[in-house]
């Protein structure tokens, strides 16, 4: 939307969320706790990292999971497969805590 017209349309942008997130989205975003930040590309680069950290704790705990299954019922092929998932995503994530440390 930014690239085609140089602006956010806020409503616009709202109603292509699903309806139930509009609530929770439009009150983050219209709270006016954002009017503060200084920096926004920074902000939001950081948000979006502090939410794929999320999301590969929750992969790694996934896994972690699986992999004891796998051993549980022998399946030691699918066990060493996710011991080096677990093992890459636990690199991925040592980046994106490094990058939550760059200005």
């Amino acid at each position: 939307m930014i690239a085609e017209s140089g602006k956010l349309e806020l409503p616009a942008w709202l109603d292509a969320a699903p309806p139930e997130h509009r609530a929770t989205v439009s009150g983050a975003v219209m709270d006016r706790s954002l009017d503060t930040v200084t920096d926004p590309p920074n902000w939001l680069r950081k948000d979006v990292t502090r939410l794929e950290l999320l999301r590969v704790d929750a992969e790694i705990e996934m896994s972690t999971r699986l992999a004891r299954e796998a051993v549980g019922r022998g399946d030691e092929a699918a066990h060493r497969a996710l011991n080096s998932r677990c093992m890459e995503l636990l690199k991925t994530k040592k980046g994106l805590q490094a990058a939550l440390q760059r200005p």
